[in-house]
């Protein structure tokens, strides 16, 4: 799956201008549907033991809608294990909430203009796809998120209406706090838009993420802030659960690869500053997403960074399509393989290490 993401992330620098690649230019599209098809029935029909949570997703659907509002599950949740059970097919469960899921991307993807061949590379690629696996009703409700944010930043939809695009933009996102409450937090994602994005201020972000991750500075501002979300300390048994105070697991090792992502943005912050005026909301979005890495492995940080983890995808698609310029006297071509690089070693490390539980992966 990897070699074919890659494969589908060097396939779309293709260019048509060649008239000797004209016919596979041409099968593009029905490549990436059938890859997409792939994607699609390996997460739907994945066995119970791949996902660190999945086993749980499924004991869900033998329960009653009155014990699942018992343990906090939404009422979109509800209602996909209605149509599931209806149709008694657990399976229907996977389906609905990997689409809802990809569709989210894939419309925000059209509005930043990232071809579907890179997009798909990327979302396997960046091990997006793998930690789908996991936490699947925030996954469904991070694509309506972006469903909604390609809504919001679109310049044909509500343009000259500015307060019913954000009415628009709330609505959306109250649908998609009933498949998970946290997402409630989206309704800040609009202000990204608004950060000066700099080389300097990713070099002073990273160093101030470099203190907070080794230290105990966030795990002491969360149990503050917590309180504004009453819904999360009933189900968490209070503000001393470790969901808000643990730190998790922070070494050397976890942090590197943060490192490494600090390093190429500040460098294409530089180098490139037009693609970063070009992409600015993109590009903030992922510096938000880096900077959030500040709380280390908190957990309560994670829910919360989860819904800027997609830049990750349209921020290096986007560079690896359109970004152009030497970085460092290296030429564009080199740099991009560098970064290719990172994210197959990235990807391999933490497949050995079994991050989200899909190894050994079967079908069931």
């Amino acid at each position: 799956m990897l070699i074919i993401g890659f494969f589908f992330i060097f396939f779309s620098k293709v260019k048509t201008t060649d008239k000797n690649v004209t016919s596979s230019i041409s099968v593009r599209p029905f490549l990436s549907f059938l890859f997409l098809i792939l994607l699609l029935y390996l997460a739907t029909f994945r066995s119970r033991s791949v996902g660190t949570d999945y086993s749980m997703y499924n004991g869900f659907f033998f329960m009653t809608n009155q014990q699942l509002k018992a343990i906090y599950i939404e009422n979109g949740y509800l209602l996909i294990y209605g149509i599931a059970r209806w149709a008694n097919n657990f399976y229907i469960v996977p389906f609905i909430s990997f689409l809802l899921f990809f569709v989210g991307i894939y419309r925000f993807s059209k509005e930043v203009e990232l071809s579907t061949e890179v997009l798909l590379g990327f979302l396997v690629c960046s091990y997006l796809y793998c930690s789908s696996f996991n936490t699947i009703r925030q996954m469904s409700a991070i694509g309506i998120v972006f469903f909604a944010l390609s809504l919001y930043i679109s310049d044909k939809i509500l343009p000259k209406h500015r307060w019913l695009n954000i009415m628009l933009y709330v609505s959306i996102v109250y649908i998609a706090s009933q498949f998970h409450a946290s997402a409630w937090v989206a309704l800040l994602l609009p202000f990204i838009e608004y950060i000066p994005i700099s080389s300097t201020l990713v070099f002073w972000g990273g160093v101030l993420t470099t203190i907070g991750f080794f230290t105990k500075f966030i795990n002491n501002v969360i149990p503050q802030l917590v309180i504004l979300f009453p819904h999360y300390l009933t189900k968490h048994n209070g503000i001393d659960s470790a969901f808000f105070v643990d730190q998790g697991s922070k070494g050397i090792v976890e942090f590197l690869p943060i490192l490494i992502q600090f390093i190429f943005l500040f460098l294409i912050c530089y180098y490139a500053r037009r693609f970063i005026r070009t992409n600015k909301f993109i590009s903030s979005g992922y510096l938000v997403y880096l900077l959030l890495f500040i709380g280390g492995g908190n957990a309560s940080i994670i829910r919360v960074q989860a819904y800027l983890l997609p830049f990750i995808i349209f921020f290096y698609g986007k560079y690896f399509q359109d970004g152009s310029g030497s970085i460092l006297h290296l030429k564009n071509s080199v740099v991009k393989f560098i970064i290719i690089l990172f994210f197959i070693v990235y990807f391999i490390f933490r497949l050995l290490r079994n991050i989200s539980g899909v190894v050994p992966f079967t079908l069931g």
